[in-house]
């Protein structure tokens, strides 16, 4: 009845119309089969009568023909035949029933057709039954003789069957222990025959690489990789402790030998394959054996790789890359060899090179069975947090059961990069490097059709499609597909060879009449051009949807374009937790190609520092190196050898326990699938199967919590109170941008491959940190010319050489423990450099090398090894000009000059003038920007003429040179012991330039101000100093010249101010002109400065301001033969920004600023409004991120009582 549309009740009309004699009709439904079965009396004719006639429906004259239904009593046997002759169907099925007639009473039996052309092709089926202790019937075996032939036969197959073996057939083995298969096998190491690499005793004594060690449990693990000598005759021993249930929160490390596909030996997958639906090719016993019957030693065997990826994406490695994240992709040997090139000497750099990776794309199709867990939010969001700590690229998702009101909040919960969303399915783009088009096919809700594309190009675009099939009837489903056939092929600018299909068909390759299901012309499309994934991995035979733990089937496929097919590296099958859904989550990871994008630099993960465990391993490695230390190293040898160490214990300890929930997962995972594909009986599948549900979903949760503590969460209950967390809710992630393509500044060409680019970046580096040469006597000059210029008294400078104290470099990385700040070369952050410097035997150590460093200008050679991370500015970005340098600096060298930028701090009061308001006490910024508004506004007053200019500054801080700022600094008083220090920290380091995750060979840095360091701005201030006292000294340059104002109420005058010429803020200069005498008087001192200091302004990019907001034709045609194009006045639309303060000069400037803000506002209440914030958590947006931004403007101006109200009612 499953094809027939009428309800019960009309078959039931039309069963009592025909044979009015019935005694009674009970209808039923299993899945999407609709059963009815008819009662009659036996001595009834009308038995015989419906057996022959069957029942016809009037409308369509369709007859049903009815069976006879079957003893309860007696076991029926259901058998899967192949190898059946070439025979006339007649001929085929009479003879057929002859031999099978030994074997049992035949109920049932035919032969099976190719779905499409109807053609035979050797295979059967047939239905026995069997009764108990019946000797008639002989025992079933898998090859069956023909009828009356002794020299041919046929196969049979089916449930509980003895093993037999696929290759030749015997029964008593399997594949895996077949001798003829195993005769066949030719070993890649020996190329003898009878065995396989993994098994050849010549490559087990073959020491291709270092042997490896088992460790212990995690709790009281000590590096035994590469124990000293002297610690092995102290008699140091390795605490360990028993093993315990793989659920345990205790991490597991014991390792297992890998079999060739990389499985667990115990349950290899060529023992438990299976290619018959009803087939069962191991016995249910053996399987529950190797699944079940283990130690606790062997359920631990979870085998480990190394590796060391990005998190937000492991394929495409960045400058800061977490060691203990996405370890299944780059191989042992590779990761390896490069920890063992330390090994030959000492360990002074950490730039690991290596080859491309592979652009590997990892994609997901899962029905959800409804993302909105209306009645349990709780729920939605764990499910939504795991999903997303899967990390795929691109998910598919069917059955979302969304809607507008929906969406936005699940996108949050997401937190993807891109979505589209249907009321059925969604597709969701975790990586800016899968960009998604729109929906192609917008008109039907249940497909998604989207081109799939990276913006720079790094591989050839392709399109996913993702399916909802009805689940209803046949009928639907087959208008359903040859619609989506039709709309697929309709499409314009489509490759037919680089298509993705995946989803929920609601049909399955395993069931008979497939005809019925689906439609034809949609299955011939597939099976012509596509290939099913699932069969590479052996996932094929897996059920992908369960029901009651009873119903079991496979309706989920992904498929892609045969033309992709060499492009496959992985399949998967995940299980979910029950209450989420009841499908299972299909995976598919495909080689798009070599990305240009290399590993860049590693990084410890700062989470491992929390752990009470790792701390106290982390003590007893440091206890074992001190004695270790080398006495032939000096004590920065010393101290980078100590860095080193610690480098290689975090990497080995990251390793094991970070990857562990991951690998259980997937173990319990291959164990569930080896266990579904035996095949086993209800009753045994229903007593095991739930034990490793458990496990698995006990394991989901563990990392569903997880997830929840590293993304800061607050929940409702406690009160969400951090600012910073509800801060990057808003924050929408930037494009993280590669460099494509520069232009080489010699050629003048454009370059894109890897070593062009490096070897561009690595010129146009060594150019712009080689020193122009100045003459000495020159800048003395220059300083002498400054009058009374101040310098340091003696108690300031004994306190800036005062020997370091450990207090003191506690101190410092205690402040900034809790910061996320980007180590350098070495991986270690501030929170391993402050566990190291509490670890009191390494005191005298860490004293000796940090006052070397202060008195000597000693350093370890890691301080000076940089790499440099480029950020985009404004600009053509082909131009290495508009692209910003970061060094990334060792965290302990960074707590050096955090301690000499604590102590200079409290000295530069003294010798920095009052109107350099940047990275200093007691300055704010604010102050320069009501300044200048302060000025703005009595110049629109009197109707002033002056303007303003805004300096630009190409390169400020890597333009410095070397012999200026020590000329500088000895002239301001510095001690010249701690000039000589900060001279040879600052110069001459070794310098290398990160290009997409690939560096440059070494760049000599000879000049320049290191950015990303804490005591760089305070240098630049002072190297800037000179050429702002020499402004405000010279009397030919007028500046903002203040007027009196009398007062004829008091009778008295004000005081005037004296005349305002500069505002500086760091490297932001603004410089105030009366004439364009002014403006000759700053050609002068900018020529004069760059002369003696390498310093050079970027005129072009200078941008001019009137004053009182009105248009000096005048003023822009002069500054034009200046070169100077950026003018701004009243007419300009926008207000113009100084260190981000608006400086408004027109209503309609205000107008503007006004709706930017109330714009801001409303985008930010929009996401705000879906995450359900509590009281509290609403006044913490309110305050620390609204108001805030109010109060930063309103420093400059005032808002009106309109806008704040605006404001408010748009956030209540």
């Amino acid at each position: 009845m499953t094809d027939r549309s009428e309800s019960p009740v009309q078959l039931m009309a039309l069963i009592a119309k025909q044979f009015p004699s019935r005694i009674a009709v009970a209808t039923t439904k299993e899945g999407s089969r609709k059963i009815a079965e008819i009662n009659f009396d036996p001595s009834d004719p009308a038995v015989d009568h419906i057996l022959k006639d069957g029942i016809t429906f009037e409308n369509d004259a369709v007859r049903l023909l009815p069976c006879r239904a079957l003893d309860p009593t007696v076991p029926l046997v259901r058998l899967r035949l192949s190898n059946l002759p070439f025979l006339k169907e007649d001929i085929l099925k009479e003879q057929l029933k002859m031999s099978l007639e030994p074997y049992g009473s035949v109920l049932d039996l035919g032969i099976l057709r190719e779905s499409h052309t109807g053609t035979y092709m050797g295979t059967g089926y047939a239905i026995l039954s069997v009764p108990k202790n019946d000797n008639r019937f002989s025992p079933l075996s898998h090859h069956l003789p023909w009828y009356q032939s002794d020299d041919e036969g046929f196969y049979a197959v089916w449930s509980d069957m003895p093993t037999y073996c696929r290759y030749c057939h015997a029964e008593g083995h399997a594949v895996s222990d077949c001798p003829k298969k195993c005769s066949s096998r030719v070993c890649w190491t020996c190329r003898a025959s009878g065995h396989i690499a993994a098994e050849c005793a010549k490559s087990k004594n073959k020491p291709f690489k270092k042997a490896r060690k088992t460790p212990t449990a995690p709790q009281d693990r000590v590096d035994q990789v590469e124990v000293q000598s002297s610690q092995a005759s102290s008699g140091i021993t390795m605490p360990s402790t028993p093993s315990q249930p793989l659920t345990s929160n205790t991490m597991k490390r014991k390792r297992s030998i890998r079999n060739e596909s990389g499985d667990d030996p115990r349950i290899h997958s060529s023992t438990l394959l299976t290619t018959e639906e009803d087939s069962i090719l191991v016995s249910t016993q053996e399987v529950l054996k190797a699944i079940f019957t283990t130690t606790a030693e062997s359920q631990d065997d979870i085998p480990m790789e190394i590796n060391a990826r990005n998190i937000d994406n492991p394929h495409v490695a960045t400058d800061i890359v977490i060691v203990d994240q996405a370890t299944k992709n780059i191989p042992q040997s590779q990761h390896q060899a490069a920890m063992d090139s330390h090994h030959n000497g000492a360990p002074a750099g950490y730039n690991f090179r290596h080859d491309s990776l592979e652009l590997l794309f990892n994609i997901s199709s899962l029905n959800c069975n409804s993302l909105v867990k209306t009645h349990d939010t709780q729920k939605q969001s764990n499910f939504i947090r795991y999903l997303r700590s899967l990390n795929f690229n691109i998910m598919a998702f069917q059955e979302t059961h969304t809607n507008t009101d929906h969406v936005n909040f699940i996108n949050v919960q997401f937190q993807a990069s891109q979505s589209l969303w249907t009321r059925h399915c969604g597709l969701l783009s975790f990586s800016s490097k899968y960009q998604l088009s729109d929906n192609l096919i917008p008109s039907n809700p249940r497909i998604i059709l989207s081109k799939i594309s990276h913006p720079q190009n790094f591989y050839t675009p392709f399109h996913v499609l993702v399916v909802y099939a009805p689940a209803y009837t046949g009928k639907d489903r087959r208008e359903f597909f040859d619609s989506v056939l039709e709309a697929l092929t309709s499409v314009s600018d489509i490759d037919p060879n680089r298509i993705i299909i995946l989803g929920d068909f609601n049909y399955s390759y395993h069931r008979p009449n497939l005809s019925t299901q689906t439609s034809l012309k949609w299955v011939s499309y597939l099976e012509e051009s596509f290939y099913n994934v699932m069969h590479s991995g052996d996932n094929s035979n897996i059920p992908t949807f369960r029901r009651n733990d009873e119903i079991y089937s496979t309706i989920d496929y992904i498929f892609i374009s045969n033309q992709m097919r060499p492009m496959l590296r992985a399949t998967d099958i995940h299980r979910l937790h029950s209450s989420w859904t009841d499908h299972q989550l299909l995976s598919l990871s495909l080689n798009l190609g070599q990305t240009p994008t290399g590993f860049g630099l590693w990084r410890a993960n700062p989470i491992l520092a929390q752990q009470k465990e790792y701390r106290i391993q982390l003590k007893q490695r440091l206890t074992d190196i001190v004695p270790s230390l080398p006495t032939s190293m000096t004590a920065q040898e010393q101290w980078d050898y100590v860095k080193y160490e610690v480098r290689q214990f975090i990497q080995r300890y990251a390793i094991d326990y970070t990857d562990w929930r991951k690998k259980s997962i997937k173990a319990l995972q291959r164990k569930r699938n080896a266990f579904l594909r035996s095949r086993p009986p209800t009753a045994i599948r229903l007593h095991y199967l739930p034990v490793m549900d458990q496990q698995i979903e006990s394991l989901q949760q563990e990392l569903i919590d997880i997830a929840a503590l590293k993304a800061g969460i607050r929940w409702r209950e406690h009160g969400e109170k951090s600012a910073g967390y509800l801060k990057r809710i808003h924050q929408v992630r930037t494009v993280e941008q590669s460099i494509n393509y520069l232009q080489d500044p010699t050629s003048g060409l454009t370059v894109s491959s890897r070593t062009q680019l490096m070897e561009v970046s690595q010129a146009f580096y060594q150019e712009l940190y080689s020193v122009d040469l100045v003459d000495e006597h020159d800048i003395d000059c220059y300083l002498k010319d400054i009058a009374d210029l101040p310098q340091l008294n003696e108690d300031d400078c004994r306190y800036l050489i005062s020997p370091i104290t450990t207090e003191e470099i506690i101190e410092q990385s205690k402040k900034v423990i809790r910061r996320q700040s980007s180590p350098g070369a070495d991986g270690l952050g501030y929170v391993f450099m402050h566990l190291i410097y509490q670890f009191s035997p390494l005191k005298d150590l860490i004293l000796k090398v940090y006052n070397m460093a202060l008195t000597a200008g000693s350093f370890p050679s890691s301080w000076q090894d940089l790499r440099v991370r480029l950020l985009p500015k404004k600009g053509d970005l082909s131009t290495l000009k508009n692209w910003r340098p970061i060094s990334l600096i060792n965290c302990d060298a960074k707590i050096y000059t955090r301690i000499i930028n604590q102590r200079m701090r409290s000295v530069m009061d003294t010798i920095i003038n009052r109107y350099q308001t940047g990275f200093l006490g007691d300055r704010f910024i604010a102050e320069n920007g009501m300044i200048l508004n302060i000025l703005m506004e009595q110049a629109h007053v009197q109707r002033r003429p002056e303007i303003g200019l805004l300096l630009d500054q190409e390169k400020a801080y890597d333009r410095v040179h070397p012999m200026y700022l020590r000329q500088v600094m000895l002239a301001f008083g510095f001690p010249p012991s701690l000039v000589h220090s900060l001279e040879n920290l600052f110069f001459g380091n070794a310098v290398r330039i990160n290009i997409n995750g690939h560096f440059t060979n070494k760049v000599d840095q000879r000049r320049g101000l290191r950015q990303g360091d804490p005591l760089s701005p305070l240098l630049f201030n002072i190297a800037l100093e000179p050429f702002l006292r020499h402004i405000l000294q010279d009397s030919s340059f007028q500046g903002f010249q203040f007027q009196s104002v009398s007062n004829s109420a008091t009778a008295t005058s004000n005081i005037v101010p004296s005349p305002l010429k500069v505002l500086a803020y760091a490297d932001d200069v603004c410089v105030l002109l009366q004439s364009t005498d002014d403006y000759c008087r700053l050609r002068h001192h900018l020529d004069r400065y760059g002369s003696v200091s390498n310093a050079k302004v970027n005129i072009h990019k200078t941008e001019a301001f009137s004053l009182d907001g009105r248009s000096y034709p005048e003023w822009i045609a002069f500054l034009a033969t200046q070169g100077i194009s950026n003018w701004h006045d009243h007419s300009a639309p926008s207000p113009l920004r100084y260190l981000g303060f608006p400086m408004i000069q027109s209503f309609h400037q205000r107008r503007y600023l006004e709706q930017q803000l109330l714009q801001t506002v409303k985008s930010q209440c929009i996401i705000y409004s879906q995450r359900r914030l509590s009281i509290k958590g609403r006044v913490t947006i309110m305050n620390a991120l609204i108001l805030s931004k109010l109060c930063y403007a309103g420093f400059v101006k005032s808002w009106k009582t309109t806008t704040l109200s605006l404001v408010v009612n748009l956030y209540c």
